[in-house]
């Protein structure tokens, strides 16, 4: 069985994959449309997470797991991306290095076009704050392609620079005191 992670399963994908290498998924974007009530949000205050929609690509990691890990992982991450809605699980091809393979991916079931940047600043949920998941997924993205840009992250530079100053961090994924502030990707 192979996940692909475009958001936070990239840095907490919850389980120890087999192997793992950066793919793109060719026809499918990242985009902030999916509502979250419980992992990064309340009822009251809801946050926004990625989802992905058609058209475009999207740059992630691909997971590898095992088969005798494979029906607890595909169990696991079931509850964890389905459990809100707004997600519907599929098989897609993604490309990597080694080839095409096929991959569980978690799409959204809408495109909710607009981002409220307040939302992401402000929310929090069971699993943490929405900015935590921004950042720590700009890192990872970051790790993997360098440069972000606004087809990868699906935010304007001053949506992305206005999420990081909220942060406290600085241009480049550092501080503003110089100190880095990255998160360390194993890429097999």
């Amino acid at each position: 069985m192979r996940v692909f992670a475009y958001g936070s399963l990239m840095w907490n994908p919850g389980f120890v994959p087999a192997r793992a290498e950066p793919g793109t998924l060719r026809g499918w974007s990242r985009r902030w449309c999916v509502e979250s009530q419980l992992h990064r949000g309340t009822k009251d205050r809801p946050g926004v997470v990625l989802g992905l929609v058609p058209g475009g690509e999207c740059t992630g990691m691909i997971y590898s797991v095992g088969p005798r890990d494979a029906h607890d992982v595909e169990a696991y991450l079931d509850r964890r991306e389905l459990c809100e809605g707004g997600y519907r699980k599929t098989l897609l091809d993604v490309d990597t290095r080694t080839g095409v393979l096929q991959a569980i991916a978690y799409v959204s079931e809408a495109d909710r076009p607009g981002v409220d940047l307040n939302k992401i600043i402000e929310a929090g949920g069971s699993s943490g704050s929405n900015l935590e998941y921004a950042i720590r997924t700009f890192e990872a993205l970051e790790a993997l392609v360098g440069r972000l840009s606004e087809a990868e992250v699906g935010l304007c530079e001053t949506s992305l620079s206005t999420l990081r100053a909220a942060a406290g961090i600085g241009g480049a994924g550092t501080r503003p005191n110089g100190a880095k502030h990255g998160l360390q990707i194993q890429v097999a």
